[in-house]
């Protein structure tokens, strides 16, 4: 079984779209938290987990390469 995660039930205003309680693969969340950000017009510089644990819970898998190494801006924002 690959890695999997759930939205906490208290961080659902912060990810509009998110139903929270359901475990989906944590790579498919991960891809819906960055189209919700660029959606939403957000040009912040990501760094760490698209996933932070206060408001995702995990199960399953490898933790491993979840932790961005750096600084990544948003494709296509200077």
């Amino acid at each position: 079984m690959g890695r999997e995660a759930r939205l906490r039930p208290a961080s659902t205003g912060r990810y509009p779209g998110i139903r929270p309680g359901e475990w989906i693969s944590a790579a498919l969340l991960a891809d819906r938290v960055l189209v919700l950000w660029l959606l939403q017009g957000s040009v912040a510089v990501l760094r760490g987990r698209l996933l932070p644990e206060a408001d995702f819970e995990f199960r399953g898998g490898s933790t491993r390469g979840g932790e961005r190494a750096g600084l990544r801006m948003l494709a296509g924002i200077a």
